[in-house]
């Protein structure tokens, strides 16, 4: 918590107040000339190309036909993950589901606006669906929470996670656990620009998707845009921000918790706490 400045809007200047609402920007024309090769590479080579990404911008020793998570590495993170962290997921994930059980809309419905004459909707998932979670700045969990288990509420038949291998070619064993718990059990060790287009276009190992979704770093964002005819990308994520606007009856050191959530992301994170009272700006500084 010692990043964390204390800033008094009432007496700070124009200048001051002007600096606090600056955000992150990335210029990406420079990733996008260098994202270019690799998304070819992939899209003519497949694996071999995918395989060489990994081991030369990952910098993961994963072999040939280990591309894909086994069932037996699913096992075995199991024992690699703390009792109380794979509890948190269980319970995190139970939490989800319950939110987005809630959103899903009827398959159907008809109204009849004239005698005869019918409209209405239907909903139907798609058929395919990526979910990139980063690895790059930590271990991300929570991101495999929050991606699959909509996904899978939605009913979508073909779920996959691309995430960054370790060094020794293994994938982040919390991500495992919580895949498993949310209903994913495809998991290729990729990130990066090299798995946006391996998921895009498909390769001998990677099923091409319809959609990918979640967040990464700006290699990431720029295969994304080079490839938005070719797959839906959604909305650009990251990078992260939040901010609590509070009175004198918010616990301040849960307020900071809630804003370093956010913050843990990376360094061109925003949060902000915004109150007019001392009391829980003092404790969210002492959190």
């Amino acid at each position: 918590m010692s990043e964390i400045s204390f800033h008094d809007l009432s007496s700070a200047s124009a200048e001051q107040r002007a600096s606090l609402l600056k955000r992150a920007e990335a210029d990406l024309s420079v990733f996008v000339e260098k994202v270019r090769p690799i998304l070819e590479a992939v899209r003519t080579e497949g694996d071999a190309a995918l395989l060489r990404f990994v081991r030369d911008l990952d910098k993961a020793d994963v072999a040939a036909g280990s591309l894909k998570v086994s069932e037996a590495e699913f096992d075995a993170a199991f024992g690699k993950v703390d009792k109380d962290v794979i509890d948190s997921i269980r319970f995190g994930i139970t939490n989800i589901r319950h939110f987005h059980e809630e959103q899903r809309p009827e398959t159907m419905w008809l109204k009849e606006v004239r005698p005869g004459a019918y409209a209405g909707d239907r909903y139907t998932p798609i058929g395919s669906v990526a979910l990139y979670v980063p690895r790059g700045k930590g271990a991300f969990p929570s991101v495999t929470m929050m991606t699959s288990v909509p996904a899978v509420i939605a009913g979508v038949p073909q779920i996959a996670i691309v995430t960054p291998p370790t060094a020794d070619g293994s994938v982040d064993a919390a991500t495992l656990v919580a895949a498993r718990f949310a209903g994913v059990e495809t998991v290729y060790k990729c990130g990066g620009a090299h798995a946006v287009a391996a998921v895009a276009y498909g390769t001998e190992t990677v099923k091409p998707a319809l959609k990918i979704v979640g967040p990464g770093s700006p290699w990431v964002v720029a295969a994304k845009s080079l490839l938005s005819s070719i797959i839906d990308t959604g909305l650009p994520a990251g990078p992260s921000e939040a901010i609590i606007f509070a009175d004198d009856s918010v616990d301040g050191g849960l307020a900071a918790l809630d804003l370093l959530i956010e913050a843990e992301h990376g360094p061109d994170s925003s949060a902000y706490l915004v109150t007019h009272s001392r009391k829980v700006a003092d404790a969210a500084l002492a959190a």
